[in-house]
């Protein structure tokens, strides 16, 4: 009598086939290949869970800047030795942590509040992008967001100005109007 049994290791993405023939004792039998999770880091939120420094490479020495607890990052690569390399939106900075320090962001990336949708910025101009009080160009600004901060838009209030630039409305990180660009090209994208 010839057995056969599966297992998954999750953790390490590694399938397991233990054979057992007659009424000897399981013996595993490894893929050639293990099949490493393909989970990628890349491009997802986190938030230091107390005030870390941010470093030029993997190793506590001339640290960049000191971000708060609770300051959101944008994940750049993968955890190494136990560091990981991330953008500081709020500053526009690049570097890296201790991947220990971080957490969850407070939202859910895909999901957003109020019945909104999230959304990032990814016009990567020097200025940013305007934050008007009403779905014009000449309306007074309220603010400005920079690349790859994220915002919550509703997505029933978009209008076309008489260039055909669509106007989108957001709910946070402020209130106003949000310029996506002519036909063809847009400032936002979707949230990682």
């Amino acid at each position: 009598m010839k057995y056969k049994i599966m297992s998954v290791l999750p953790l390490l993405g590694i399938a397991v086939s233990l054979t057992t023939p007659g009424n000897a004792i399981a013996q595993p039998v490894l893929p050639d290949t293990p099949q490493i999770a393909q989970n990628s880091l890349i491009g997802q939120c986190r938030a230091v869970n107390r005030r870390v420094s941010v470093y030029p490479d993997r190793s506590e020495v001339n640290p960049i800047v000191a971000i708060n607890a609770n300051t959101e990052v944008i994940l750049q690569g993968e955890v190494r030795n136990g560091w990981i390399v991330v953008t500081v939106p709020s500053i526009n900075q690049v570097g890296f942590v201790r991947a220990q320090y971080l957490k969850s962001c407070a939202t859910t990336d895909n999901i957003a509040d109020n019945n909104g949708v999230c959304r990032r910025i990814i016009y990567g101009g020097a200025d940013g992008m305007v934050i008007r009080a009403n779905p014009s160009i000449n309306a007074r600004q309220v603010g400005t967001l920079n690349f790859d901060e994220r915002l919550t838009i509703d997505p029933s209030a978009t209008f076309r100005d008489s260039l055909n630039r669509q106007w989108v409305q957001l709910l946070s990180p402020m209130d106003g109007w949000m310029s996506n660009g002519l036909p063809g090209s847009s400032n936002i994208g979707a949230c990682p």
